[in-house]
Parts: C-alpha cells; sequence; structure tokens
C-alpha cells in the first residue's frame, strides 16, 4: 500500500490494544513468553518484569510487549529498500499481529477492550526547514479552519494540542505534522545553499566535467535524504477506537488503518 506518488517513508508503525482485567498477566507471562518462542520463528524473549514483558524479532524490526491493562505491537523500517518495502505492505505486519494478539488474549483473558489504535510515523525529506514549511503551507488541510477540516475528515475537531484531533462515536484520529532536524545522520558530504541552487536551475550538459559529477552526487544525495532524512517533515498518525469494542479483529482493524494513513497523507499532501 505505498502511496505511489508521494516520497513519504513509513518509520514506524505500532498497534496497540487495551483491555480490561487482565491480571492474568501475573501467572501466565513466562508461559506466554515461552510458547512465542517455540512456535514463532524469529521471536526472543528479552524482558520479563512485573510490569510487562517484551519479545523481539530483529529478522522484521518488530517489537512486540504486553501487561495486565494493554499489548502493542512495534515495527521499525530499516535503511535498505526491501525493509522499507516490507514495512510497506500490511500484510505482514498482520500476520504477526493476528498471531501474537490471538496468545495473549487467550492468555490473560480480559473481559473487555477498551481502545485498539494503530499509529503511523512517516517522513518526508526535505533539504531545509524551510522547504518543509512551505509544503505545510500548502496542505490544503493545515491551513483550513476547523469547519472545513471537519468536513474533510468526517469527525468533529475537538482539539489542535498538536496539530487536529477527530471522532466521531466510536472512532478517531490525532495529526501530528511539523518540520524537524535530525541531530544524527548517515549523511557524509554536505551540499551549501550555493551548491542546491546551481544544481536546480543549470541542465548538466552546460557544464564542465566537473559540474556534471557534482549534479550527480546532488541527485543521489536527493535519493539520500528520501531515505534517511536529516531534515524532514515528519507526520505522526493515531488512528483508533474506543470505548466498549465486542471483537478484537486485530487484522480487519489494521488494515483499516493503513487504509485510513493512505488516505489521510493524500489529503494532507495532494501534490
Amino acid at each position: 500500500m505505498k502511496i505511489a506518488h508521494d516520497p513519504f517513508l513509513l518509520s514506524k508503525v505500532v498497534c496497540e490494544v487495551r483491555y480490561k482485567q487482565g491480571y492474568r498477566y501475573l501467572d501466565v507471562c513466562g508461559q506466554t513468553l515461552v510458547e512465542i518462542e517455540k512456535s514463532m520463528e524469529g521471536w526472543e524473549a528479552r524482558e520479563v518484569q512485573v510490569q510487562s514483558g517484551r519479545l523481539e524479532n530483529a529478522g522484521v524490526s518488530m517489537e512486540f510487549v504486553f501487561s495486565a491493562a494493554n499489548a502493542a505491537l512495534t515495527q521499525n523500517t530499516r535503511l535498505d529498500d526491501e525493509q522499507v518495502a516490507w514495512i510497506e505492505d500490511d500484510e505482514p505486519f498482520k500476520k504477526h499481529a493476528h498471531v501474537l494478539f490471538s496468545k495473549i488474549i487467550d492468555a490473560v483473558q480480559p473481559t473487555a477492550f477498551t481502545r485498539r489504535g494503530i499509529r503511523f510515523i512517516d517522513l518526508r525529506g526535505v533539504e531545509a526547514v524551510p522547504d518543509g514549511l512551505k509544503l505545510l503551507q500548502q496542505s490544503p488541510i493545515l491551513r483550513l479552519g476547523q469547519g472545513q477540516a471537519e468536513k474533510i475528515l468526517d469527525r468533529r475537531v475537538v482539539g489542535e494540542s498538536i496539530v487536529l484531533r477527530a471522532e466521531d462515536e466510536t472512532r478517531g484520529t490525532r495529526i501530528g505534522v511539523g518540520v524537524y532536524r535530525r541531530s544524527k545522520s548517515v549523511f557524509t558530504e554536505e551540499f551549501s545553499p550555493e551548491d542546491i541552487a546551481q544544481a536546480r536551475m543549470r541542465p548538466p550538459h552546460t557544464e564542465g566535467t566537473g559540474q556534471v559529477e557534482k549534479m550527480k552526487d546532488y541527485a543521489k544525495w536527493r535519493h539520500e535524504i528520501q531515505r534517511d532524512p536529516k531534515i524532514a517533515i515528519v507526520v505522526d498518525l493515531d488512528c483508533y477506537e474506543r470505548n466498549e469494542i465486542p471483537k478484537l479483529e486485530i487484522g480487519e482493524f489494521i488494515a483499516w488503518g493503513y487504509e485510513e494513513r493512505k488516505r489521510l497523507l493524500t489529503t494532507l499532501f495532494p501534490g
């Protein structure tokens, strides 16, 4: 479900389920960790505490944490293209989520589900902070008033602590958007504003050999800032259902979340 026309990189996805009266966690944590290790390839227990148990699967960059109150599956992207393609596809995430959440629910036997949510962190690399701010200003929803935002989101806007939070009786979406500079990056070569302006304006065949090579390096750098942005627009989408949830149906919920991500990103940044 990659957004073909938009250079966003899905950096992280988290699916969380909250429940009531999962007190059996204290009795079954160790047994559940052993069962997951034995039955699911690649999963290894990393931490066992009174508060929570934690497993990791390094092969797919996933972490699973569960407790008496909630359970959460997290996947982080990596820099290689194969892993980026993996996290963009919801099928592997749904497959692991279905088995893991089913095992935890069977073990702790909660009396009710109070919230299920899926959160996406997307990055869109930009060359400089002003470039990112300009893109934010061009977004049709970020520059709208509350009334128009509600019309597009099809929910009532109830808060603007980050950017927008829209809810109806059962479902909601929290949208946080900003431009951020990372303290560390994989980049080893920097380009001055003059280099960037020159590369944008002059076709390579009109320049000397040195300039042609410089522009090739610049094109490579442009590709890299999309894969590991040093400065980026960060979009934090939290899609959730709250109140009493009759059935967990985690696979269907994750599929809905990925569709919401695609819809909201194309709404925020249609160009």
